[in-house]
């Protein structure tokens, strides 16, 4: 990920956001970050709160909700129908890539390996 070097004051109809954490995409498929937070009117704390709940899954259900609706009011609904599919499939491929990684013994088998009794 990249950070944004444009440096781009937000426009008037973003001007509400006391701080904010925006991501996009570029040409090549890079992916670049910018933020706003100055203190003043977004307290530390209120911006670390919304970087958890960006991060921890908290906002997931909720930007898929604004997401479907967005693309409902556009009349692009197939093309939420794909996007659901694809983060879908990102998902489930994340989740069996994850448990592909971790090696499962019983605790019996390697009690016996580190202790072989005599037969």
């Amino acid at each position: 990920m990249h950070e944004n070097t444009k440096n781009t004051e937000p426009e008037p109809a973003l001007t509400k956001e006391l701080c904010y954490i925006t991501f996009g995409l570029d040409s090549v498929g890079e992916i670049y970050c910018d933020c706003s937070f100055d203190g003043s009117g977004c307290s530390l704390e209120a911006f670390g709160d919304m970087f958890y709940q960006i991060f921890s899954g908290d906002l997931y259900a909720p930007t898929i909700m604004f997401l479907n609706k967005y693309f409902s009011n556009t009349n692009k609904e197939e093309l939420a129908k794909k996007l659901s599919l694809i983060i879908k499939e990102k998902f489930e491929k994340a989740a069996l890539d994850a448990t592909g990684d971790e090696v499962v013994i019983k605790p019996s088998d390697l009690g016996n390996r580190l202790n072989p009794t005599k037969q």
